[in-house]
């Protein structure tokens, strides 16, 4: 891992909450080309996941609070380059 970005270069990619979970070792599901950011998606809530842990939350409900992001349970945290 190492990267601390998405790999993709998209408003999206750039947003805090998806670089943390990036750093938090999460492989980001992506469709289209961009961050899937409706991998959460009932009503009015939605939200980006992982593709290795499943790891998945409304964003708007955490208000896109990084500290609520877990490490990726398959992947170690990643320092900042």
């Amino acid at each position: 891992m190492g990267s601390y970005t998405t790999g993709i270069n998209t408003p999206w990619a750039k947003h805090p909450f998806i670089k943390e979970m990036v750093r938090k070792g999460h492989t980001l599901i992506q469709g289209g080309g961009d961050v899937d950011i409706f991998v959460t998606d009932h009503g009015e809530h939605n939200g980006p996941g992982c593709s290795v842990c499943g790891w998945t939350v409304c964003w708007h409900c955490v208000g896109c609070n990084p500290e609520v992001i877990p490490l990726c349970s398959n992947q170690k945290e990643v320092e900042h380059e």
